[in-house]
């Protein structure tokens, strides 16, 4: 039980020197704005330069989102839309710096 014990604390150790040498590097990340081409290659499984409800949900994403995001309600998210949305979610994570 004693070495368990001393296992489990080397390892937080270790763990909390990784995480608070990776904060400035997430800080970073935050500090970028979306990029909607990055969206388009993770969620446009097929290609075709929009992006179905179906390719959202199968990404992780839920329903109530995209319909935040599909404003002529077509059912597709088209460049235009993931444009407008990679704008909206950067300033969202600006003004949560603030």
């Amino acid at each position: 039980m004693r070495i368990l014990t001393l296992v489990l604390a080397a390892s937080a150790i270790a763990t909390g020197g990784a995480l608070a040498q990776a904060m400035p590097q997430t800080q970073a990340v935050q500090d970028r704005p979306v990029d909607p081409d990055r969206i388009f290659k993770r969620l446009d499984k097929d290609g075709d330069q929009q992006i179905s409800q179906a390719e959202w949900t199968e990404g992780g994403r839920n329903a109530r989102g995209f319909a935040r995001y599909d404003t002529d309600s077509n059912g597709q998210l088209d460049s235009a839309e993931v444009q407008a949305m990679a704008t909206a979610l950067t300033q969202r994570r600006a003004s949560r710096e603030q």
